[in-house]
């Protein structure tokens, strides 16, 4: 059912003739290993729909959980590509850490905090599985730039 969604959305959403309004797209079949492990971190989307931002003194909660993907899809309202579908998490320990503790730190708990103006990468990683991920992060000055 989630494919037949997936290709209506993107029929409708795309404005590209399909045969039918029905009719699925299948071009993320087979694009990721179902089963693999990955870490995932959210919120997927900041404020102002733009990615990940904090201000600089303000704190920006993170999540990270260890999930098995499930299949993809494409994801209508944001790139056009193909994106992973997780399923429901696997028990993990989660370490936090941050490319520049001058721009932004992490605390243990995955709030990260701004600390000035920049771009920071923050990274999730469970150690026992050997896999991590990383969110590049923007800290911006209220009242300047994406204020």
């Amino acid at each position: 059912m989630r494919h037949l969604a997936g290709g209506v959305i993107a029929c409708l959403a795309s404005l590209v003739g399909c045969d039918t309004v029905t009719e699925p797209d299948f071009r993320c079949t087979g694009s990721v290993p179902v089963g693999e492990l990955s870490v995932v971190i959210g919120p997927e989307v900041g404020p102002f729909g733009v990615g990940a931002v904090v201000f600089v003194g303000d704190t920006l909660p993170l999540t990270a959980q260890v999930r098995p993907a499930v299949g993809a899809s494409i994801d209508v309202w944001g790139s056009g590509g193909c994106k992973t579908d997780y399923g429901e998490p696997v028990p993990a320990t989660i370490e936090w850490s941050t490319s520049d503790a001058r721009i932004a730190t992490v605390s243990a708990t995955g709030v990260a905090t701004g600390r000035q103006e920049g771009t920071v990468l923050i990274t999730a990683r469970d150690r026992s599985r050997g896999l991590a991920m990383s969110r590049e992060i923007a800290v911006w000055v209220r009242g300047v730039g994406g204020s």
